[in-house]
């Protein structure tokens, strides 16, 4: 009987964990709808849909104060434009590492609400800090939340929540002014 009850017991905290948590496919089929820097959820390099590889981490969490990466992966090739089926939009995308797309969990998704953020960047750093350090092209979108579909849900549900990414690529002439201001700083010093 003891058995009996611990089987059960050890049944329902399975369940409850697994209703607490949800998962999201690492793509993005937003864009149909418009293309503009403020519209459609795509990623952006200015103000034009990207087609260019790119490097981004997600992060989730169950509050917007609990997020943690759960997955960061580089787009090469025609992945960075989106590898649809029925059509690839600039500015879409789907991650290719995991055959099929990566399926990344988030714990604690109440009711199978989450909430996340995409950091995306151009370049060879391996991290968004990294890229953000090197000058490189580096964006991210605001904290958004979205269903995961929750524990019953037969797929995962795409980043179809997602905001617009802004990557935004520092001018060579804003790089060279802040270089010559650091060499009139250090020659200033010198001197004094």
């Amino acid at each position: 009987m003891k058995k009996l009850i611990l089987t059960a017991l050890m049944a329902t905290g399975f369940a409850a964990g697994a209703f607490a948590q949800g998962q999201v496919f690492a793509d993005n089929p937003n864009g149909v709808g418009g293309t503009g820097a403020t519209t459609g959820g795509l990623v952006f390099v200015g103000t034009t849909p990207i087609t260019q590889d790119f490097s981004f981490t997600l992060l989730g969490g169950s509050s917007a104060g609990s997020l943690s990466v759960l997955l960061t992966d580089t787009l090469v090739g025609n992945t960075a434009q989106g590898d649809y089926s029925f059509g690839a939009v600039p500015g879409q995308f789907a991650d290719q590492s995991g055959n099929p797309l990566t399926v990344p969990t988030v714990g604690g998704a109440a009711n199978g609400v989450a909430f996340f953020e995409l950091q995306a960047w151009l370049g060879n750093s391996a991290t968004y800090a990294g890229a953000l350090a090197a000058n490189a092209g580096a964006g991210q979108t605001t904290v958004w939340s979205q269903s995961t579909g929750g524990a019953s849900a037969v797929f995962p549900k795409d980043l179809d929540g997602m905001p617009a990414l802004i990557i935004t690529v520092p001018e060579p002439t804003t790089i060279a002014l802040g270089g010559l201001g650091a060499a009139a700083l250090l020659l200033f010093r010198r001197r004094k």
